[in-house]
């Protein structure tokens, strides 16, 4: 009878996912599917994604003739189109050079701690280094040292002095796989890890236009290399995050000039969590990475910048320590790497706090055999440790902000460019699917919506069917596995705790995919019965087949960029992109010089702009609006504008009507009035595309400049007293 309810229910939840999702995908890909084998062979065919990118004819519309300067520009970028592999080589060059790089230092953090024999060398040692060179860059930024050559002597600096550690390179790279599976089912199983790892070191060379990328894990680190230096930012309140992995993608950013060598650091930690599957698996290894990669939740967060996969990373090595730790002579230099680990979790996002206290109970769990002075000692050593990683955060979010956890608290230690509506906003967009307050049947909720509705915000949701088609497996028989009993508690916590936070998955649940895949792998090859055994993993491999609809995007994308390795020209570069935002990039970054400064407004994404920006974030108050609350006439917010040398703005009309239900600005009519009359007066038509327009402040404009539309009407409706 359990088998029957099993079985049933394993069937169920795929042909509901099928049937809810399926539509969805063929009718967004109807047009789009049979074209993505061509795409590899006839360059004309090629064809954005309809839903991630759209495809827009986008034309230039300026009131001048393009200029000398536009012209020799156009002739540098064919001529770079042309040298476009060899520029690709020399990236991919310096991202091996970093991985050696980070390996040597991770190394010798090992030796430091006297933890050579350590499990997982290879693998650890780079996460360490990756770690180090998170808080360099820190280092270098709040120093005003970021430029290139410091950063490349530093690189070549680190390489010599830790250089005595390659003797230990092919002992500790045959180490980490020499549990690679053998068998001829598990060798099968990795063919398709390769081709999708092969496919994503493709993507790499795709230019990322993810809106959070554009808006802040790749345009803070733009703003950085600009500037040399990492300065307030109060504008966007996502300065006042952890940033370690955005501190890669400075480094990225630094020495590889675009989005290559961020794309393939995301493909390095994809690798490294792999990698840690199969080393630590004792069944079925291929198939645990299988079921981790081809989460479309997981594809959807490779592909692009961000920093939940490096969270992942760094929880999932601390929590191996954790369960494998033994009361032995390396028991406290354990402790003190899983604490690293938690330590780099917390550097990378905040919800790695929640993270330190889930692993601080696993870990009073392991170790409550031991003597109260040992454990309380075990738990301070843990805690102390990851706190001292966590520190250079706070201490910059106190200098700058002075809240350490800023933009949170901010109703106790006070608003910056912000106001209450503003949080409430943020707050908000954790809770998606549903605002009420969190119950017992928050949970299913949770669970039912993100694996049979989550491709409708698949970055975020897209869990896919299988965890919830193998949910009776996991509460059936997972528990009598002894071994597995942390996994259980951790995961638990995690779902439980998540849930009453956000009701998005990638904050807690991606974290913990690797760790389910692990559990739900070993629970059914510890199932005795060979037929059943056999039974459930043909119904996984069946589930892995479904869920790789969620894969669509990315291999159209793919296939877009089957030539981005050898140059993509500005006309496929612009289709990547938003309508008219490639070209208002070309535009600015060709025309206008350093010493000038865009003010945007509407449009939020500052990634790719050379010249100094302010783009207030949708969650921000915007500078217009504060600036408004003092000034009484359109001359005197001239006036304010010109003081803090603001020489240019920004409008894309598009992002401003699409963001009107934010609540960036907070005016009433007699000020909105006064933007108008500043408009009218002060600004003066420079480019303009078909939803962006780039005005110059003048002191009389003689009439020229209306205002547009969509200011008169959004502002107007405030109705702000």
């Amino acid at each position: 009878m359990k088998w029957f309810f099993i079985f049933s229910w394993i069937c169920f939840v795929y042909i509901f996912f099928a049937v809810n999702t399926f539509p969805h995908f063929f009718n967004l890909y109807e047009n789009q599917i049979h074209k993505i084998i061509k795409q590899f062979s006839n360059d004309k065919n090629l064809q954005k994604p309809k839903e991630f990118s759209p495809t827009h004819n986008l034309e230039k519309i300026t009131n001048t003739t393009p200029t000398p300067l536009e012209k020799k520009i156009e002739q540098i970028a064919s001529t770079e189109q042309k040298n476009e592999p060899l520029y690709h080589i020399f990236q991919l060059g310096i991202w091996f050079w970093i991985m050696i790089n980070s390996y040597l230092v991770g190394k010798g953090i090992l030796n430091g701690l006297k933890l050579d024999d350590v499990k997982n060398c290879f693998i650890s040692s780079i996460a360490l280094g990756l770690g180090f060179f998170s808080y360099l860059l820190l280092a270098l930024g709040l120093s005003g040292l970021l430029l290139k050559n410091i950063v490349f002597f530093i690189l070549i600096l680190t390489f010599l002095i830790f250089f005595k550690n390659f003797q230990h390179f092919n002992a500790d790279f045959k180490s980490a796989f020499e549990k690679f599976p053998r068998k001829r089912f598990q060798l099968y199983l990795i063919l398709p890890l390769v081709g999708i790892i092969l496919l994503l070191l493709l993507r790499s060379f795709i230019p990322d236009q993810f809106y959070d990328s554009l808006q802040y894990h790749l345009a803070l680190p733009q703003t950085y290399v600009n500037s040399h230096k990492i300065f307030k930012v109060p504008y966007n309140c996502n300065f006042g995050m952890p940033q370690n992995t955005e501190m890669l993608f400075t480094l990225g950013l630094l020495l590889g000039g675009d989005d290559t060598i961020p794309l393939l650091f995301q493909l390095t930690c994809g690798i490294l969590i792999l990698s840690t599957l199969i080393n630590q698996s004792d069944h079925g290894k291929s198939l645990v990475a299988l079921l981790w990669l081809t989460t479309p939740l997981v594809i959807e967060n490779l592909r692009f910048s961000k920093s939940d996969l490096f969270l992942s990373l760094y929880i999932t090595l601390a929590f191996f320590l954790i369960v494998n730790l033994k009361n032995e002579n390396e028991y406290y230099k354990n402790l003190i790497l899983s604490g690293i680990f938690a330590g780099l979790a917390l550097g990378t996002k905040y919800t790695g706090i929640f993270f330190l206290g889930f692993l601080s109970i696993i870990l009073y769990l392991k170790i409550n055999e031991l003597e109260n002075l040992k454990k309380l000692k075990s738990l301070i050593i843990f805690l102390s440790t990851s706190l001292i990683l966590f520190l250079p955060w706070l201490i910059k979010n106190i200098v700058f902000f002075k809240n350490p956890l800023y933009p949170f608290f901010s109703n106790i230690l006070g608003y910056q460019m912000m106001r209450p509506e503003n949080w409430i906003a943020f707050v908000n967009e954790n809770h998606q699917f549903y605002n009420s307050s969190w119950n017992l049947s928050s949970i299913p909720k949770f669970l039912w919506r993100n694996t049979f509705f989550g491709f409708e915000y698949p970055s975020m949701n897209f869990i896919g069917p299988l965890w919830f088609a193998f949910l009776p497996v996991l509460i059936f028989f997972s528990y009598k596995i002894n071994k597995l009993k942390p996994f259980l508690l951790f995961i638990l916590i995690t779902v439980i705790v998540g849930s009453t936070q956000t009701t998005l998955a990638r904050y807690f649940i991606l974290p913990i995919l690797a760790l389910l895949s692990f559990v739900l792998i070993h629970t059914i090859f510890a199932i005795e019965n060979i037929f059943l055994k056999k039974t459930l993993t043909t119904l996984l491999l069946f589930g892995i087949l479904i869920q790789s609809i969620g894969c669509l995007p990315f291999l159209e994308q793919v296939s877009f960029g089957r030539k981005a390795f050898f140059g993509l020209n500005k006309e496929k570069k612009s289709q990547l992109y938003p309508e008219g935002y490639f070209a208002s990039v070309g535009w600015v970054n060709s025309n206008l010089s350093q010493e000038k400064k865009l003010l945007f407004i509407g449009e939020t994404k500052t990634h790719l702009f050379k010249v100094p920006c302010i783009a207030p974030s949708a969650h921000n108050e915007h500078l217009i609006s504060i600036l408004l609350q003092n000034a009484k006439t359109g001359d005197e917010l001239y006036k304010k504008l010109n003081s803090l040398r603001i020489t240019h703005i920004l409008f894309n009309s598009n992002e401003f009507l699409r963001l009107k239900n934010y609540p960036m600005f907070y005016l009433n009519s007699e000020q909105v009035n006064n933007l108008i009359n500043f408009w009218e007066k002060h600004l003066s038509l420079k480019y303009q595309n078909n939803s962006t327009s780039i005005y110059e402040l003048v002191e009389h404009n003689n009439g020229l400049s209306m205002a547009p539309k969509e200011i008169k009407k959004t502002l107007l409706k405030l109705n702000v007293p």
